[in-house]
């Protein structure tokens, strides 16, 4: 049971051309923390079935966890999110198609433009290496690169999928920027959404500092 679950979650994975179309392997309880240049946002699955999923974000700043005397954000969470500057549901309808809604669209306008990008995969080949690049005489051994995978804590060793896309000319500092999307293939990360963004024409990159979610039945 538990390899075909890995199966379709890998499927899905592959296969879906936006976010939002991923959305659907989400569990209640899910949960995941993006640490942006200014700031920390923690992804909430408060409700998840097979007609809807409600989203609960929260932002706050990095200073939040030694302010409060806590010892990580998935706490800070469960604790009700003292001191959040910033806090708002999204709800997901997955019948008879997927559109999402907002209380107040401005607060997360980002996750709502990330969600609707459209997805392309990119080759192995064409794939960030790891390690330092041979010399130009010298056959390249490099493995694709792979970006460090949180879950409660720990850093678990798994590859991940990389998607590029485009971001929309909407006057932020990512308007038309490509950017290069990480999802990891374990069945221990949270499902749908991508743990590292890069851009690869700049040093800009958010990446996922801690997550948690149920764990698949064997």
């Amino acid at each position: 049971m538990k390899w075909l679950s890995l199966f379709l979650l890998l499927a899905t994975t592959l296969c879906a051309a936006t976010i939002k179309e991923r959305l659907p392997l989400l569990q209640t309880d899910n949960r995941i923390v993006y640490d942006f240049q200014q700031s920390i946002t923690l992804i909430s699955v408060e409700e998840a079935n097979n007609e809807k999923i409600v989203l609960h974000v929260v932002t706050g700043t990095k200073d939040l966890l030694d302010r409060e005397n806590l010892s990580s954000w998935l706490t800070w969470y469960t604790q009700g999110c003292p001191g959040a500057s910033s806090t708002e549901s999204i709800t997901i309808t997955l019948q008879p198609c997927i559109t999402i809604s907002a209380e107040d669209p401005q607060k997360v306008s980002w996750l709502l433009t990330l969600l609707n990008l459209p997805l392309v995969p990119v080759s192995t080949s064409d794939r960030k290496k790891a390690g330092p690049q041979p010399s130009v005489d010298e056959p390249d051994f490099r493995k694709p690169w792979q970006p460090p995978i949180v879950v409660n804590g720990t850093r678990i060793p798994t590859p991940s999928s990389a998607f590029s896309t485009t971001w929309p000319p909407d006057d932020t500092q990512l308007a038309n920027r490509t950017l290069i999307l990480y999802f990891p293939t374990s069945d221990k990360a949270v499902p749908a959404f991508p743990y590292w963004i890069e851009s690869p024409s700049s040093s800009y990159h958010v990446k996922v500092i801690d997550s948690s979610r149920k764990t698949l039945n064997n």
